[in-house]
């Protein structure tokens, strides 16, 4: 705006010229290795199998945690080996939770996965309460309410929240493996 100013000879001079502007500061990834991974995931499954699955489908697939919350039962395509990421699920002030589509072309894609992790993921879903639904959600949250002494159930009408599962679970888990914590992002970048 006072560079506008100045330009139209609005004012003499713009008073912002002389601050510079501040240098971004580059943040480094965090790479867990698959030790590392290994070691949440053992300590998960003590706790929750299913939030151990969770954690290794989001290190060896890379996909981001509003793509996992958004996955159905139907995104699992056996055949070709491969996850197909068509919607991410979204938090927005004034509309809440919402399912859209991926930002770019590229974010509608095929992960491909593993054999373990595909054979793990095809014993998930034979053991899912909504296994028959296609439409269902893939993973489980949890319902608010309850005894304040006791975590919710688990229930697959609702999606889960990374955060809550993060912190509830996987931050206990990566403490108890004696992995340096990370933020649930770090998992997109497992190598």
């Amino acid at each position: 705006m006072f560079a506008y100013a100045a330009k139209h000879r609005l004012i003499t001079t713009n008073p912002c010229a002389v601050i510079g502007k501040p240098t971004p500061r580059r943040v480094e990834p965090v790479f867990l290795s698959p030790a590392e991974v290994g070691g949440i995931v053992s300590h998960l499954a003590e706790r929750e199998p299913v939030y151990a699955l969770m954690v290794r489908f989001a290190a060896y697939t890379g996909l981001r945690p509003g793509e996992l919350e958004a996955l159905r039962i139907r995104d699992s395509n056996f055949m070709h080996r491969h996850v197909e990421v068509r919607r991410q699920l979204q938090f927005a002030p004034r509309e809440g939770w919402s399912y859209i589509r991926p930002k770019s072309a590229a974010g509608s894609r095929d992960v491909p996965l593993p054999g373990s992790l595909l054979l793990a993921l095809h014993e998930h879903i034979g053991q899912h309460p909504h296994r028959g639904d296609v439409d269902a959600l893939l993973w489980p949250g949890r319902r608010k309410g309850g005894a304040p002494d006791q975590r919710a159930p688990l229930s697959y009408d609702v999606p889960f929240r990374h955060e809550s599962v993060y912190k509830s679970y996987v931050m206990p888990a990566m403490v108890a493996a004696g992995v340096q914590p990370v933020v649930w992002y770090a998992f997109h970048h497992t190598s």
